[in-house]
């Protein structure tokens, strides 16, 4: 999966769960799967932790609406962690 990631072009999620992979056409993806891929792309390609539960709920939601596949994942979008707001925070992290 890093490989994918890495020398394949992958911008999202999605990209690399319906179009890069033969998971979503073999019927091969659950919940777990989809979490572990998640971490594994955000992890090669430098994602927050904000932009890793994008991607999955935006994965999820188009897994659900084009491709009939029924997952129990409901991430919220747009939720940002109090601790990934401070990490972007330019205020938080200066030095007064």
């Amino acid at each position: 999966m890093t490989y994918l990631c890495l020398e394949t072009g992958v911008q999202h999620l999605s990209d690399l769960v319906i179009r890069r992979t033969t998971l979503a056409i073999r019927g091969l993806v659950t919940d777990t799967v989809l979490r572990e891929i998640a971490m594994v792309a955000a992890q090669a390609l430098g994602w927050s932790a904000a932009r890793q539960r994008n991607e999955l709920h935006a994965c999820t939601m188009a897994l659900r609406q084009h491709h009939g596949v029924r997952l129990a994942l409901t991430p919220v979008p747009n939720f940002v962690s109090p601790q990934d707001a401070l990490s972007t925070d330019p205020l938080a992290q200066s030095q007064y």
